[in-house]
């Protein structure tokens, strides 16, 4: 079967604007992580000053993070 003569370039138009995309995401998702964290990590520690049964959750929740934290470096 005889490829087209230009499939590469359609190969590449869709790695580099899957890439692109990609990349945007990525940038956006740092962006908001910090954030996003600081907001979960106040409310999560408010509900667990209320409900005692959740702390053990919210220490495991620590202990992913330090975790993935581990796994960036």
């Amino acid at each position: 079967m005889k490829r087209h003569p230009f499939a590469w370039w359609g190969r590449v138009k869709h790695h580099l604007r899957y890439r692109t995309f990609f990349s945007h995401l990525l940038y956006g998702l740092n962006l908001l992580a910090p954030i996003l964290l600081a907001v979960v990590t106040v409310f999560v520690f408010f509900y667990a000053l209320v409900n005692p049964g959740v702390f053990v959750i919210v220490i495991l929740f620590f202990l992913f993070l330090i975790l993935l934290g581990m796994a960036n470096d």
